[in-house]
């Protein structure tokens, strides 16, 4: 997660390469405080796009990430903030 957003009132649809059945959001107290991919067999070559798209907010902002890096290296490459957010969904 990079950024929340706010002022979600409803599940926005999660665009991946302009795909929306790969992923859903998980909206609460109107963040968007998750994105759960749907189907875990899936694989990318290149780092997809992720759009957030509906539901009443905005700037909700998420990146794919193609490897599980440590916290320390998630925030040198300013991907997270340790304390505003949570990076899990590696092995």
């Amino acid at each position: 997660m990079l950024r929340p957003g706010s002022g979600y009132t409803s599940t926005p649809k999660v665009y991946v390469d302009g795909d929306d059945t790969i992923a859903e959001a998980i909206v609460e107290n109107g963040f968007v405080t998750d994105i759960r991919v749907k189907d875990r067999t899936l694989s990318f070559k290149t780092v997809p796009k992720v759009l957030i798209v509906g539901g009443g907010g905005y700037g909700a902002r998420f990146l794919a990430n193609l490897s599980c890096l440590d916290n320390t290296e998630l925030e040198r490459r300013g991907y997270a903030s340790i304390g505003t957010g949570k990076y899990i969904d590696c092995p």
